[in-house]
């Protein structure tokens, strides 16, 4: 027997960040998370997150500033990208993001905070869906 594992897509209403997250008619914004990525997604999330962490660190040191700021460009081009994928898995193409969009809510002055809740809150779905917690 073959089984067919389908990508599992979930709504992320913008109104839980905050209530005036909302389309001209009043509907609420929302984010389609792919919440069952293959292992190797989340894989490559962590080494990201690891890569950043040392980055981080090393901006604090007496090294080469120059070396570091162009490896967190390219972590942060490749989370970009990552999200961007995740954030494009609806049957609906007018809800994918681009690299691009991701770019945009993260370097907004507008939602400075909407960028880390979103990618925290995307994160979290695919943990819970993960552990079993997985909400239908």
């Amino acid at each position: 027997m073959k089984l067919t594992f389908p990508k599992i897509v979930r709504p992320v209403a913008l109104t839980e960040f905050a209530p005036e997250m909302v389309h001209d008619d009043g509907s609420p914004a929302v984010v389609q998370v792919w919440i069952n990525p293959p292992a190797v997604r989340m894989t490559l999330y962590l080494e990201l997150s690891r890569r950043g962490q040392a980055a981080l660190a090393a901006l604090k040191g007496d090294g080469d500033k120059t070396a570091v700021v162009e490896e967190l460009n390219a972590i942060g081009g490749n989370l970009s990208a990552l999200f961007s994928e995740l954030w494009s898995q609806h049957a609906d193409p007018a809800t994918h993001w681009s690299v691009a969009d991701v770019n945009e809510v993260a370097n907004s002055d507008a939602n400075p905070a909407l960028y880390g809740w979103l990618t925290r809150r995307t994160l979290a779905l695919i943990g819970e869906y993960r552990s079993g917690l997985r909400k239908n």
